[in-house]
């Protein structure tokens, strides 16, 4: 029996060679723009040989640049998810291509008698750096900002109790999601160490003494508890209070979930009546 042949993502190959495009414009552009800095920002002051010497070296600058990008799989990365993995995969790939770029510098002024300004690696990388993170960044930022606008009219506004690491995941994947049509409005935290603080600039306005009138304040249609490690007694008093409200109620189901990185919008349950017992059912 043949082995069935995946089929091809031609949306994701459009990406990859638009951005494939944008770097090696990003490559020209950073080279001029590093003469043009170091030469007092005055093209006509700008030495012929060094001129030369740069449209010399320019089409390995871009082989070599666009191979150590493929190495680090900078064309397959779901951009609208970055985050500092990402980034730190655009530093270290940039600095290698400058390193491979005074070597070839340096082989290419044996030939020539002369070498490349020594400030021009320096000014390079940090420019080329800038180009290709502002590349990869701002259609994550377009995106946000695309379904912030979708979601401001029509979406719920939630509120989440328990300002620790499962509420953190949550808020992050509200925000990323274009499939969550909903707007983190409020945390509620027993912790006073907690209060005032911010989560992905959410505020944790007070404690659960607190739930109803900031129900009614910021005008909440979900409540979601994450609080995956709290005992069942905690629970049941939480939940008996933001039931008052008339909300939807949410709750993340156990720690478990929590340590396997699996709390998210899908792991969430609607409250039970077991949650209202305060102890274990029987």
């Amino acid at each position: 029996m043949k082995n069935r042949k995946e089929p091809v993502d031609k949306q994701m190959i459009a990406r990859s060679l638009l951005l494939m495009l944008y770097d090696v414009a990003a490559i020209v552009f950073a080279s001029g723009l590093t003469m043009w800095f170091r030469f007092n920002m005055e093209f006509v002051s700008i030495e012929r040989q060094y001129l030369e010497m740069m449209w010399m070296y320019l089409p390995y600058n871009i082989v070599i640049t666009i191979a150590i990008f493929i190495l680090f799989k900078l064309y397959r990365s779901m951009w609208q998810y970055a985050g500092p993995l990402e980034a730190k995969n655009v530093v270290i790939a940039s600095v290698l291509s400058s390193a491979a770029q005074y070597v070839g510098y340096y082989v290419i002024s044996l030939k020539v008698g002369y070498n490349m300004f020594r400030s021009f690696h320096l000014i390079y990388l940090i420019v080329f750096v800038y180009l290709i993170l502002a590349s990869r960044f701002i259609y994550r930022f377009l995106r946000m900002m695309k379904g912030k606008k979708i979601k401001k009219e029509t979406a719920k506004n939630i509120m989440i109790i328990g300002a620790g690491e499962s509420c953190n995941m949550l808020i992050k994947e509200i925000v990323n999601s274009r499939y969550i049509n909903g707007r983190v409005k409020c945390l509620i935290d027993d912790d006073r160490m907690k209060l005032g603080k911010y989560i992905q600039g959410i505020k944790v306005v007070g404690d659960r003494t607190t739930i109803l009138h900031n129900a009614r304040k910021f005008d909440i249609d979900e409540i979601i508890i994450a609080l995956p490690s709290a005992p069942r007694k905690q629970i049941s008093e939480i939940t008996n209070i933001a039931k008052e409200t008339d909300c939807e109620l949410k709750i993340v189901p156990g720690m478990y979930q929590l340590v396997n990185g699996d709390v998210g919008v899908k792991s969430l349950r609607s409250v039970e009546v077991e949650d209202l017992l305060g102890q274990e059912p029987i």
